[in-house]
């Protein structure tokens, strides 16, 4: 069984009978017109820092979320099954089977972007940004991934 990581809005995150839909049409569309993806959009965990840096590069510079926003926020790991499609932007597709976690996503986006910023304007070295991203996830998850 794999985990996933996704960023949902406080509330939303529905588990096994959670719904993805294409890039926002939720907001944009009226309920007839929603499109709905295949499966729940996440990123897998199996490459942690690959993960980390997908999400955050979705709701930072897709989406264009600045990290006040992230207030209303969470950050939901599941386990589940990838599916064979990818979703709309290029995301995991995945089904639930179980919920591991909901936490805050503010403290968590904080120190990722300063350790992007950090490694950015080479403050950092790839190894220390990597162990860094390594040991945020540990302490944030408290070891459940």
């Amino acid at each position: 069984m794999t985990k996933f990581i996704r960023i949902d809005e406080k509330g939303t995150w529905r588990g096994n009978e959670h719904r993805s839909c294409f890039a926002g049409t939720v907001f944009t569309q009226a309920e007839d017109d929603i499109k709905w993806e295949d499966g729940i959009s996440c990123y897998s965990l199996d490459d942690i820092v690959e993960a980390i840096e997908n999400l955050s590069s979705y709701w930072n510079h897709h989406v264009g979320l600045k990290l006040k926003e992230y207030d209303k926020m969470q950050i939901t790991i599941f386990e589940g099954e990838k599916i064979k499609s990818y979703g709309f932007d290029g995301e995991d597709l995945a089904i639930c089977n179980k919920t591991i976690c909901e936490i805050e996503a503010k403290p968590f986006m904080k120190k990722f972007l300063e350790l992007e910023e950090d490694f950015d304007f080479e403050d950092i070295t790839e190894d220390e940004y990597i162990k860094e991203i390594n040991k945020l996830v540990e302490e944030q998850l408290k070891g459940l991934i």
